[in-house]
């Protein structure tokens, strides 16, 4: 105070009370900055908004992109609680993109995985941003010494000064002022991130709830005082208010042996025990790590390198983590660390860099620099992009192979429509010819044509343009409506976006939407369901939003009940026009035939995600036309040199008349097969397969097979290291797998599909057979409604054979297919063959079958997953 007259000038009339009381405090000295108003709701979403607009100008990306990023970005942990929200479209004219501080901090820490790589090096506003990144990173630092907090200072003028030079009309805010303070601040109280105040709207909480409930406003600040007192006295007073300093869930016991050698070795030094306990999760002093989290561990080369946690086992008292070992490499353009798995270690909490576990993230996908139209059959094209040309022709096949695996699975050569010779087909030798935007045909070799006459090859079928060949998507497009409803909607949508004003549709518009909505679904599936038709009615809302309906909590509830009505009666139409899939259920009970099945029994219907369940017959053919192909194709697979091409074409024109027989007749399979003697060879089973649901039965089977085998056989291992029927079951399994000296893929194969079943809890004795050929000439199959018999010689007690003489598949009783080299070749031709003859699945065997289907086809029908099963995948996801 500068005399008694300055409270006129500077508004303050005399010392606080505090300043004399309190010997350390000081009321213009003792206050700490706060990190959260400062920088993450202050000048994070200003430069934030300042350089993403920068970056839309000079095209490197634009705001549509980046909101579909921010939204599809595979959030980890708490990331999932803080992720950012969509930028908004006037953040330019706010200068701020907005949005809290905790999902500011997200989005400035996960926005160089999602547009790094379409910035350039050396840009100055990627510049600007990552400079603040580290900044943030340095700030939220829990510990510094006087090295790290001159660097902070030199970071922070450097930065200041790189915004001045790249921004130069950019007027500084005052909280830029505050951050150049933060070097002598920290010097003062600290950290400060232990002092911000992040989590203290979510504390207020309780004082706003006193108030409310106790409704009390006299002498209010001691009402919120005693109130306090008493919760804190009464936490302190409970008995689960101090946690433990370690705590586990899911706690299981584990054979040591079945565990690696670096674990036993480790744990062979702490117990003698044949049995320790392993858990999924673990808190130890309030922080809690998790299988597949990674932890800082070490360093090589002045950077640290980071492990992955595959399990966490306790011994006796100890906490030990089974870790991947990562070597890193940092990438100083995206402010991150590239990783690449190594050997598997044991480490213990105290050998950690730092005690925080992390999460890792895949960096999004490279913009497309090539844009191809590849022609896999006459009348059939996909899209592929590609980052950056191809090496070679053969590097570009194996990409094709890869992207479109369920349709080329046959060696091939490629043509492309070469512009300088007005869009004429060339051979595709040098992949140098090769136009960043142009048509690719594909044509089989010649090599593979002769294979297929001469082997039991997979071939891949013509897809006749009347058949479906797509599946429901994953994200529902919004298609395109008539050119008023278009123009409509897009003035809609900008009121919507100033005002919150919704759309009033006239009764031809709405009919125009629905209409083109339902013809868009029918083209997926003819009987959506109900999440299929609420996610269609979601993503009309989410691209038109002028379409949201105040009323409903959604906002898109009544569309959905629209577009049932309107699917259903665009079924009707297409019924009364005769299309076969939805005719079908027609001709039921009514008015005039009330004698007849009721309407909603025994709807014939796709119900495994079956994509062509009952299609029309081809342009130009009627039954009696086909009926003579037939006859033609049982004559050519009569010959002793059968044509598989010749056959091949017969059995993929006369399609939709056997699916008609088998959906509408239900035949016996034994006659069934004898009117389609093709369907016994293993080549036309998979291209019947790939008819039915436009996926690659032997490809897609194996290779989501293979990849979860190693997943497997350690939940076998996990299991069987138990006690009862099921883990005795699978110990025997087990144990003869461990006897051979060669575990060779087929074996891997036989034991992950063998021990299926008993994991699940599921063993059919009929289903899963063995003939011993020594002793009987024929094997009892008798009662067997649908089974697999392993053929051996020698007579043996193993449940699972690995050198078998040959497998065998039966049905009702009779055998379907003999002479199979592999347990597992017999396992993914019966499944074709259940989707082939329209069977049920295995009685007791439903919960596998499903599996398969579900899990390693990737063939949904909507219907959630039972636990068991679900249990079961979320393990297989989580390696």
């Amino acid at each position: 105070m500068q005399g008694d007259q300055s409270h006129s000038v500077v508004g303050v009339k005399g010392d606080c009370v505090l300043n004399e009381s309190l010997q350390h405090f000081h009321t213009t000295t003792g206050f700490p900055p706060d990190i959260l108003h400062d920088l993450f709701e202050g000048i994070v979403p200003v430069e934030l908004a300042l350089c993403i607009q920068e970056m839309i100008r000079l095209k490197y990306l634009t705001l549509e992109g980046l909101n579909r990023k921010i939204m599809s970005f595979q959030y980890e942990k708490s990331d999932k609680v803080n992720r950012p929200r969509p930028i908004s479209k006037t953040f330019a004219r706010k200068r701020s993109i907005g949005g809290n501080g905790h999902e500011n901090s997200t989005l400035l820490r996960l926005l160089p995985l999602m547009i790094g790589h379409t910035v350039p090096d050396g840009d100055g506003a990627w510049t600007i941003l990552m400079d603040l990144k580290d900044i943030v990173e340095l700030v939220l630092s829990p510990t510094f010494d006087d090295e790290s907090i001159e660097y902070l200072k030199t970071k922070i003028q450097d930065h200041r000064q790189m915004l001045q030079e790249v921004f130069p009309e950019f007027r500084l805010l005052p909280k830029h002022h505050y951050v150049e303070h933060y070097p002598d601040l920290i010097r003062c109280f600290g950290p400060l991130v232990h002092l911000w105040t992040m989590r203290f709207e979510g504390k207020h909480r309780f004082f706003k709830r006193v108030i409310h409930d106790t409704q009390n406003f006299k002498n209010v600040v001691k009402t919120l005082a005693t109130r306090h007192q008493h919760m804190v006295a009464y936490y302190l007073s409970a008995p689960s208010f101090f946690k433990p300093h370690q705590q586990a869930s899911n706690v299981s016991s584990v054979l040591v042996s079945v565990l690696p050698d670096v674990a036993q070795q480790y744990i062979r030094q702490k117990t003698d025990s044949s049995v320790i306990y392993s858990t999924s999760n673990i808190t130890l002093d309030g922080t809690m790590y998790d299988v597949g989290r990674f932890v800082s561990v070490g360093q090589e080369g002045g950077l640290p390198q980071f492990s992955r946690i595959e399990q966490i086992l306790l011994v006796n008292s100890d906490v030990m983590f089974l870790c991947r070992e990562h070597k890193s490499c940092y990438i100083e353009h995206l402010r991150s660390y590239k990783l690449y798995p190594g050997n598997l270690t044991v480490n213990n909490i105290l050998e950690l860099n730092d005690s925080l576990p992390l999460s890792a993230y895949n960096l999004m996908a490279m913009p497309p620099k090539y844009l191809l139209r590849v022609y896999i059959a006459t009348d059939v094209a996909v899209k592929v992009t590609l980052n950056e040309r191809p090496t070679s022709v053969d590097e570009l096949i194996g990409i094709l192979k890869d992207k479109v695996k369920p349709r080329l699975d046959f060696d091939f050569t490629l043509q492309y429509e070469d512009p300088d010779f007005g869009g004429e087909l060339c051979c595709l030798v040098d992949v140098e010819d090769l136009p960043e935007k142009t048509t690719l045909r594909v044509v089989r070799s010649e090599s593979d044509l002769s294979s297929c006459g001469s082997s039991d090859t997979d071939i891949l079928p013509h897809v006749p343009a009347s058949q479906r060949q797509i599946t429901w998507p994953d994200v529902f497009t919004v298609p395109t409506f008539s050119y008023e409803v278009e123009h409509v909607l897009q003035e809609g949508n900008s009121v919507f976006e100033s005002s919150g004003k919704t759309l009033k549709l006239s009764r031809a518009q709405k009919h125009n939407i629905l209409e083109n909505m339902a013809s868009l679904m029918y083209s997926f599936k003819p009987y959506p369901s109900d999440r299929d038709v609420g996610m269609a009615a979601e993503a009309l809302i989410n691209a038109h939003p002028c379409l949201k309906e105040p009323g409903t909590a959604s906002g898109w509830y009544g569309w959905k009940i629209c577009l049932k009505f309107k699917v259903g009666n665009y079924r009707s139409r297409l019924a009364r026009s005769g299309c076969k899939e939805v005719s079908v259920n027609t001709g039921k009970r009514s008015r005039n035939n009330p004698d007849k099945a009721h309407p909603h029994s025994n709807i014939k219907k796709a119900r495994r995600a079956e994509v062509n369940f009952l299609p029309n017959f081809p342009r130009g053919q009627n039954e009696d036309s086909l009926e003579e192909m037939r006859i033609e194709m049982k004559a050519e697979v009569d010959r002793a040199d059968r044509n598989l091409q010749s056959i091949e074409k017969l059995m993929q024109t006369t399609f939709a008349l056997r699916r008609q027989e088998v959906v509408q007749g239900d035949p016996l399979v034994k006659d069934f097969l004898e009117r389609w003697p093709a369907l016994q060879v293993q080549s036309q089973v998979c291209a019947e397969f790939h008819r039915i649901t436009n996926v690659n039965l032997r490809n897609q089977f194996y290779s989501e097979l293979d990849r979860h085998i190693p997943q497997l056989i350690e939940l076998y291992r996990q299991k069987a290291a138990r006690t009862g029927r099921v883990a005795g079951a699978l110990r025997d399994i087990l144990q003869y797998y461990e006897t051979e000296d060669v575990h060779d893929i087929n074996m891997k194969r036989t034991v992950a599909l063998r021990a299926l079943s008993v994991y699940l809890r599921e063993e059919d004795t009929q289903f899963f057979k063995t003939w011993n050929t020594e002793e009987s000439e024929e094997p009892d199959i008798g009662d067997t409604p649908i089974g697999i018999v392993t053929m051996i010689r020698e007579r043996s007690a193993s449940p699972v054979h690995f050198s078998p003489v040959s497998t065998a598949i039966v049905v009702e009783d009779e055998f379907i297919m003999r002479d199979i080299a592999t347990f597992a070749d017999a396992y993914v031709l019966l499944f074709g063959l259940v989707y082939v003859l329209h069977l049920d699945y295995p009685k007791k065997l439903v919960g596998t079958f499903t599996f398969i289907q579900k899990v390693l086809m990737g063939l949904d029908d909507g219907a959630p997953l039972k636990p068991a099963l679900l249990s079961l995948k979320n393990d297989l996801l989580t390696v």
